[in-house]
């Protein structure tokens, strides 16, 4: 069984929000749906570079970059309606 580090997902999440919301304001609020797209490709970024010094399977990189970039888009999406 694979065990999920939550505070490393939390903290993950954290910094894909600031990107994502740092990218936005550089390109005017012009991403539109594809905010959501950058999300997960930051995630899937965050969580490598995150996972580079142990040795790890590419299912844990994939399973908690998805994780990661999921919470983001949606955190993000509901932090933009408030």
């Amino acid at each position: 069984m694979i065990s999920i580090n939550w505070l490393d997902i939390v903290i993950q999440v954290a910094i894909v929000i600031a990107l994502v919301n740092w990218i936005k304001t550089i390109s005017g609020d012009n991403l539109g749906h594809y905010a959501m797209l950058i999300s997960m490709g930051i995630a899937f970024i965050v969580v490598f570079l995150a996972t580079l010094p142990n040795p790890i399977v590419w299912f844990e990189i994939v399973k908690n970059s998805i994780i990661v970039g999921l919470s983001a888009s949606g955190l993000f999406d509901i932090y933009k309606k408030t």
